[in-house]
């Protein structure tokens, strides 16, 4: 019999990084062990450059993590102020490095994040961890530094509630998602349901990988996804194999009508996305990123999924 640590997070935007060259800022929808590692950690009071309590940290604890179905995707833009790159120029503060007026320029960014999503996280532990799940609960209760879903300006909209219970891991995510559940309806307000699916790392008594993530012989990897197994709550017969295809799509701009070159470029990314969106069947399988790759007179989308495209 196990102990865990489970607690929950939910808020109004919430983005768990991935790779992110240039100017566009994914999220997946599962939150990345490093999140999750960093979030207990500005719990305890571990700061971000301290690197060997950091290192010994993150070495003793394993994760769990149930997702609640159809969070909802979104995307924002920012522009920031940068100053023009000036060989050997140094700045020590902001207000310096927006001093010159003809040096700045502007930068936009997208970025992603989801919206009223709700995840409920078990963490186990080692024998030799440096905290106790105890003194873990004791310190998501009151967190020596801020915690956020991702990004600074992503807040918590609920407490973490954590729980400590004792059980194997399927016994467990099922006791506290009620607990969660009773403590919702007595605010009248209705708990998410779950995804059929929770991802895990390490072995926990009464969790069986139902799939695996990349295909046989792939060495592909994603953030909080490739390296967790899946287990589907309902009990489903294990089963071997899943596929990943990488799809990757040319549109030649100048075989596209006006309208549908307004429709598909000049309205930008959440469009596409929107259309790539509509082309797979509802479900996990739906769960992809894409990267659009400018040619000379067409662009390239790339993206990687978990199921087969259904196709409009």
């Amino acid at each position: 019999m196990s102990q865990y640590l489970i607690f929950q997070l939910h808020g109004p935007m919430a983005s768990w990084g991935v790779d992110a060259p240039g100017e566009v800022r994914h999220t997946h929808e599962l939150p990345s062990r490093s999140a999750l590692l960093g979030l207990l950690a500005a719990g305890v009071g571990i700061r971000r450059d301290d690197t060997e309590r950091l290192n010994a940290f993150n070495r003793h604890y394993s994760l769990v993590v149930c997702a609640s179905r159809n969070p909802r995707w979104a995307r924002d833009y920012h522009t920031v102020q940068m100053p023009k790159e000036v060989r050997k120029a140094r700045y020590f503060s902001r207000r310096e490095e927006l001093s010159n007026l003809e040096l700045l320029s502007a930068i936009i960014s997208r970025r992603d994040y989801y919206t009223d999503a709700w995840w409920m996280v078990a963490v186990a532990t080692t024998p030799d961890a440096p905290y106790s799940l105890e003194q873990l609960q004791e310190d998501l209760r009151h967190p020596v530094f801020p915690l956020y879903l991702g990004r600074k300006s992503h807040p918590l909209a609920l407490p973490l509630a954590p729980l400590l219970l004792e059980g194997n891991a399927s016994d467990v995510l099922r006791n506290a998602y009620q607990q969660y559940q009773d403590r919702f309806h007595e605010l009248k307000v209705s708990l998410p349901k779950l995804q059929d699916e929770c991802w895990w790392e390490g072995e926990h008594d009464g969790l069986v990988a139902s799939k695996n993530i990349a295909p046989p012989g792939c060495s592909f990897k994603s953030p909080a996804v490739a390296v967790w197994g899946t287990h589907r709550q309902s009990g489903a017969v294990a089963q071997q194999g899943g596929t990943m295809y990488l799809s990757r799509i040319t549109l030649h701009t100048g075989q596209l009508s006006p309208a549908q070159l307004l429709h598909l470029v000049d309205r930008g990314e959440y469009v596409m996305h929107q259309w790539l969106w509509d082309l797979f069947p509802g479900g996990k399988e739906r769960q992809f990123l894409y990267r659009r790759e400018e040619l000379q007179g067409a662009f390239s989308l790339f993206c990687p999924v978990a199921g087969t495209p259904g196709g409009k």
